[in-house]
């Protein structure tokens, strides 16, 4: 995909450029899903290579950390749908993905959660990846000294401010938003809340499924 985006983008026409742009963005969604695997040891059957992978594909293709993703990650699979412990429930005020998230009335009748169907699938999946590129990521990185994952996802931005400047990278980080985040949507938060402590294995069996 890559090499077809080099291509694309060195031709001096307008829509080969656009296309260029859309592969990179679409490409971008594609490495989340294999960094995903890689950040559970499960890509190449080496963990020492899934580290590495990791960390390119993360860093210098997405400009995410991921020591940062794992961390987070983790934290899901332990207790997926637990309230108060699942880190992929706390996203309000920006997004309610089960009325028990909600604690405070007013955070119910907030803009965006209130009109959360409209704004979920463009506006709000721009707000909070851009949240998570330009204050989580590097806040965490930063308290926790991770000061080679710091260079990597500089090394992001210089790639891509080169090669697309700041609007291409703009547009290429809002398109695969929308497509992980929907896609989390559909496959995670299907089965209710839950605050009732249960064995993680027994977790695991009733939060896994075949979504097709």
């Amino acid at each position: 995909m890559w090499y077809i985006v080099y291509v694309l983008l060195q031709w001096p026409h307008t829509f080969a450029k656009i296309a260029g742009t859309l592969l990179v963005a679409f490409s971008q969604g594609r490495t989340g899903w294999v960094a995903h695997e890689c950040g559970h040891y499960s890509f190449s059957g080496s963990p020492q290579i899934d580290r590495f992978v990791h960390n390119f594909l993360h860093g210098t293709i997405s400009g995410f950390s991921a020591t940062w993703w794992k961390s987070g990650h983790n934290r899901h699979h332990a207790m997926p749908q637990r309230l108060n412990h699942d880190i992929d429930l706390d996203t309000v005020p920006l997004l309610a993905y089960n009325t028990k998230v909600v604690k405070k009335v007013d955070d119910g009748k907030g803009l965006f959660i209130k009109y959360q169907t409209y704004l979920f699938p463009v506006v709000t999946t721009l707000l909070g990846g851009l949240f998570w590129r330009w204050y989580s990521v590097p806040r965490f990185v930063i308290k926790h000294t991770l000061y080679a994952e710091i260079g990597v996802m500089l090394s992001h931005y210089v790639v891509y401010f080169y090669f697309l400047g700041f609007w291409g990278w703009f547009t290429t980080g809002w398109i695969p938003a929308i497509y992980v985040f929907l896609n989390f949507a559909l496959s995670h938060t299907y089965l209710p809340v839950t605050t009732q402590p249960t064995h993680w294995v027994e977790y695991a069996l009733v939060h896994t499924a075949d979504v097709q």
